[in-house]
């Protein structure tokens, strides 16, 4: 993704800045979906 954005002339903050947040939404939502279905499966 970095060498793609790179190629095509984006702003190497730009780029970084993007995959720190995706990181952190992943942080939050991976847990967050895996007590869901937990919650869900529970019951059955």
């Amino acid at each position: 993704m970095g060498a793609l954005g790179i190629a095509l002339g984006y702003d190497t903050a730009f780029i970084a800045a993007h995959h720190v947040i995706r990181l952190l939404m992943l942080s939050f939502a991976i847990p967050t979906v895996v007590v869901l279905i937990r919650r869900r499966e529970r019951p059955a």
